[in-house]
């Protein structure tokens, strides 16, 4: 595959940056003098941070005088998705990451060049492919046409014992998703046959508390989010995860046999369980200070950048 590589770019000028941070004249000698991409080669960062994946190389440097001031040029191989950033007028601009004693060395390296949305040295070449320099980094194959069919089904000719028994089956099944346990076979293979006792009064009340539960403390943590947003000075306190216990089960009703109904009970405490346990660790991260952000390197690395 071909790789671009773009001409020369100007990447840095001798002299006070736009804030004021010198970029030292011997440091761009050092770097054109010292740079070699097969010894250590200086990778381009999106906004000199490191989470995002690399964005090319640099290929190689050199320096040149222009006006009075010494300019460090490079040639950089870009891959496709500082192409794409670039076509959507994204990280146009570069700034240097150098070490200045690079090795023990007593000489300035560079070590990675960022790409950014603003200029930081004065003079700095504004980045701009075109869109067929993507092909140069990318091969792309003829698109194929998709074609999905489903299988037909029809449920005219089915009986309502044979519905009966497919919901019966699918409840069932959703019992088992709640409770983490796979479907009991026996059980399915006695649905057809096994008459199904109702579930009383007491029994629904009992199901509607708990459901009505796992509704507030979503509620609950609905409100902390709200919270969290306007980071308010004082973190907001720990709620313990509430249990609602299911009494034992009696027999009456229509739906489902009491031993379903005790399996869905157990299995929506368990999820008002969780819940509560995501509320308690959502407190302790709204309890983190504001304005914190993570090193760039990623990696708890120092990197100098201009």
């Amino acid at each position: 595959m071909t790789q671009l590589v773009t001409d020369w770019l100007r990447i840095a000028t001798e002299g006070n940056t736009f804030q004021n941070v010198p970029i030292q004249r011997q440091w761009i000698v050092d770097i054109a003098e010292t740079y070699d991409a097969k010894k250590y080669g200086a990778r381009i960062w999106p906004e000199h941070r490191r989470w995002y994946g690399a964005w090319g190389d640099v290929k190689e440097v050199k320096a040149e005088e222009v006006d009075g001031k010494l300019v460090l040029f490079a040639k950089i191989t870009p891959n496709s998705q500082l192409v794409l950033a670039n076509e959507q007028d994204q990280k146009v601009y570069t700034s240097i990451e150098l070490d200045e004693d690079f090795t023990k060395s007593g000489k300035a390296y560079l070590t990675g060049l960022g790409v950014t949305d603003e200029p930081a040295s004065l003079g700095t070449d504004r980045l701009k492919f075109s869109a067929k320099d993507r092909f140069a980094t990318h091969k792309y194959g003829a698109p194929e046409q998709l074609v999905m069919s489903y299988p037909l089904t029809s449920t005219e000719n089915k009986t309502p014992t044979d519905k009966a028994t497919e919901a019966a089956s699918l409840f069932s099944k959703l019992v088992s998703l709640f409770s983490n346990q796979a479907p009991d076979p026996k059980q399915e293979a006695a649905t057809d046959h096994t008459e199904e006792e109702p579930m009383d009064k007491q029994q629904f009340e009992t199901l509607m508390g708990v459901v009505n539960g796992l509704a507030t403390k979503v509620g609950e943590l609905d409100g902390k989010v709200e919270a969290f947003g306007k980071k308010p000075d004082a973190p907001a306190t720990t709620t313990e995860p509430v249990t609602t216990t299911v009494p034992a089960a009696t027999t009456e009703a229509t739906g489902i046999t009491a031993e379903q109904f005790s399996k869905l009970s157990e299995s929506i405490n368990g999820l008002v369980a969780k819940v509560g346990g995501m509320e308690t660790k959502f407190n302790a991260l709204s309890a983190e200070a504001p304005n914190q952000e993570p090193n760039p390197t990623g990696t708890g690395e120092s990197i100098s950048f201009i």
